[in-house]
């Protein structure tokens, strides 16, 4: 592990660290380096969507990361994770019913202003 990545693990250990990196999920495809010599970077190209990359960049942006470092970071975190650092899973079928009435736009509550809102949850 480089020096960022110890100086990344120390702060986690001690709660310096108040916010946990998020990813966007992309293909990534990885292009070998030739071992017969070390380097200190290696090229990676990926393949995403033009309108996620430019949300993801404007992320980036604001937390004042470059897409290099936000790679970089997720493949720190990969590594101490040893895995994805965040959970992947199926909707359950309550969740997957909510998502397609939402598509239908099915049993939607209209309020007719925000005062209307609040009362709902008063």
């Amino acid at each position: 592990m480089d020096a960022a990545g110890i100086e990344f693990a120390r702060l986690i250990k001690s709660g310096g660290y108040s916010a946990i990196p998020f990813c966007i999920p992309f293909v990534l495809h990885y292009l070998p380096m030739e071992v017969s010599h070390m380097t200190k970077t290696a090229m990676i190209r990926a393949r995403v969507e033009p309108q996620l990359k430019y949300q993801a960049e404007e992320l980036f942006s604001q937390l004042g990361l470059s897409v290099t470092e936000a790679i970089t970071l997720f493949y720190k975190q990969v590594t101490l994770q040893q895995g994805l650092p965040f959970s992947i899973r199926l909707p359950n079928a309550d969740t997957v019913e909510a998502l397609q009435q939402a598509r239908d736009r099915a049993n939607l509550t209209e309020y007719t202003d925000l005062d209307d809102l609040r009362a709902r949850f008063e």
